[in-house]
């Protein structure tokens, strides 16, 4: 998992109760079958640009709350409004900074039946 200008989104470091698993799990990385709430809806990368840790430093990202540009959140950008994330599909989306922690929290799991608005 790496910060700095890019996080990896890591399953055994998001707080709360993530009975839907994420993307990675420790050292075990989600099959595609695995992903019900689709691979479209899952965040795998996530900006972190106030980071001290170069992106290349294998490093757990620690989410404090699901926020973006907001209190001790580590989802940072420079982008006013919001922040680029990566789908697992590889689509690139900006996610504004008003997103409820609920909803950016559920598209970090895998099966969670959540529901994604379009953004």
């Amino acid at each position: 998992m790496f910060v700095g200008d890019a996080a990896w989104i890591h399953g055994h470091v998001l707080p709360g109760d993530h009975r839907a698993g994420t993307l990675f799990d420790g050292d075990k990385a989600a099959q595609i079958d695995e992903v019900s709430d689709g691979i479209s809806n899952t965040i795998l990368l996530v900006e972190s640009s106030e980071s001290a840790v170069h992106w290349t430093e294998p490093y757990d990202l620690e989410l404090s709350s699901f926020t973006i540009n907001q209190g001790m959140s580590e989802i940072r950008s420079q982008h006013p409004g919001g922040s680029n994330v990566v789908f697992g599909d590889g689509s690139v989306r900006f996610l504004p900074d008003t997103i409820s922690e609920a909803e950016l929290e559920g598209m970090t799991t895998i099966a969670g039946g959540e529901q994604v608005m379009a953004y």
